[in-house]
């Protein structure tokens, strides 16, 4: 046991998330569910969001189980579900709970995308499926109904990378690409006709490179 690797990955999902504790004997990989909790959406007035707070707490409770137990981490991994996102402030400020894809501000995007961008161009460049759920309208949405938030934000994350901001405290993001996108919305095709500002998103990182840097967090 004495040159066992261990590893804790999160696996958050769209109804529930859970933390495992990966050991690796050079050989083998035995896995273990250190803890399970709930996820969903939270109804806010009109309006569907992510609790991403209660996630964290729950991450954070996670790992607080490793060093009550003493498990030496070699590293942690993450993944969640895909298109939502968090706006980060100048000061590292999470700027309101990230929305749901299942939030009705996205209703009537696609349309306006089309209206902004043929319908082949826009396929072209991006090669993602229309639904309505994806990031882009997500986006589109918030500069079509003038949101704030675009004018204060400082870098835009998808939710690993939220939660890898608060593990170590680089904004850095996942890869680049809107969810299947061959060239990425901070490119002059997504600019120019969607006006998103190219200083929101953050420098890229290849999905699956080590960020190789921690932070202190206090469980």
């Amino acid at each position: 046991m004495a040159d066992t690797q261990q590893f804790l990955a999160f696996d958050l999902g769209a109804e529930s998330g859970r933390g495992v504790l990966g050991r690796f004997d050079g050989e083998r990989l035995k896995l273990e569910e250190l803890h399970r909790f709930p996820n969903g959406g939270v109804r806010v007035l009109n309006s569907l969001h992510w609790d991403v707070l209660r996630l964290w707490s729950e991450m954070k409770g996670t790992l607080s189980l490793c060093a009550q137990q003493g498990i030496d981490l070699m590293g942690i991994g993450l993944d969640t579900w895909g298109v939502d996102f968090a706006l980060i402030g100048k000061d590292g400020t999470l700027l309101g709970q990230p929305y749901h894809y299942r939030d009705g501000r996205t209703d009537g995007m696609l349309e306006e995308a089309f209206r902004r961008l043929p319908r082949a161009e826009l396929f072209a460049r991006s090669g993602g499926q229309f639904l309505q759920i994806n990031t882009l309208y997500q986006l589109l949405s918030m500069v079509v109904h003038k949101s704030p938030l675009l004018e204060v934000a400082e870098k835009f994350l998808m939710i690993p990378d939220l939660f890898n901001f608060w593990l170590t405290g680089r904004k850095e993001g996942r890869d680049g690409r809107m969810e299947g996108g061959k060239e990425g919305i901070h490119f002059t095709l997504h600019v120019s006709r969607f006006t998103f500002h190219v200083s929101h998103f953050a420098r890229n990182r290849a999905t699956g490179d080590p960020t190789r840097h921690t932070s202190t967090v206090r469980c």
